[in-house]
């Protein structure tokens, strides 16, 4: 099972804006497969956003 946490929380630990995340994940500047949405809520994969950032850097 992913480690899910919430789009503010991610937000919060990269240094952002909940709205800055929001636009990069409509924009596709952040990949699909970091979110995870249950009902209405969307979520962040802690572990993939985490490796993927690694990657990155």
């Amino acid at each position: 099972m992913f480690n899910l946490i919430s789009i503010k929380e991610f937000a919060k630990e990269i240094g952002k804006s909940e709205s800055t995340v929001r636009t990069w994940k409509r924009r596709g500047v952040l990949p699909s497969f970091l979110f995870r949405e249950i009902g209405n809520s969307i979520f962040v994969r802690i572990e993939k956003a985490k490796e993927w950032l690694e990657k990155d850097a």
